[in-house]
């Protein structure tokens, strides 16, 4: 089974950039989704991964990450995003969620992507202007993680509707 974690911010940010990726995707006529930032992708067999996930998750504190600059890929689910900046919390999170599987090849480029697009040729720079404006200065905290089968793993949108969400857990903040 393939797996992503998702590290999902808590609000207000959360909020925030769910109404802009709602904004972006009804412009562009594309699929809105949670704001996350995919801090792993493996394989495994499904029967002890929950399990882990959750031990994973208990070990880790709250992470803070200053947005860098919002850009551009040519990537589908690159298309606009919010590069966040690359700190040890961060890297460390990875690496807990790497012993899920060993053997991934999973490059960690910490980002959360504001919209979806296999229209390469959409105009995009003005909208990436405007955003790194709107969201000049802002620091997402990530208090939050889910563990989301992906289905169908083939970078189009009509993926996105086979990623399911296969657990959720909050971290313990004391």
């Amino acid at each position: 089974m393939t797996f992503a974690i998702w590290a999902i911010p808590s609000e207000p940010s959360l909020s925030r950039l769910q109404s802009i990726i709602n904004r972006l995707a009804s412009e562009m006529n594309t699929p809105s989704f949670l704001p996350h930032v995919t801090m792993f992708i493996g394989e495994t067999e499904q029967a002890e991964l929950i399990t882990r996930f959750t031990t994973v998750v208990d070990q880790l504190p709250l992470l803070l990450s200053p947005c860098t600059r919002v850009d551009g890929d040519d990537f589908i689910f690159k298309f606009l995003y919010m590069q966040l900046q690359k700190n040890d919390a961060l890297i460390s999170g990875n690496s807990r969620f790497a012993t899920l599987d060993a053997n991934s090849d999973y490059a960690f480029n910490p980002h959360l992507s504001l919209a979806y697009n296999d229209n390469i040729m959409c105009a995009k720079q003005e909208s990436i202007n405007a955003l790194n404006l709107e969201l000049e200065g802002l620091e997402i905290e990530i208090d939050r993680y889910q563990l989301i089968r992906s289905g169908d793993i083939r970078p189009c949108l009509q993926s996105i509707a086979t990623w399911d969400v296969i657990a959720d857990q909050k971290i313990d903040v004391m």
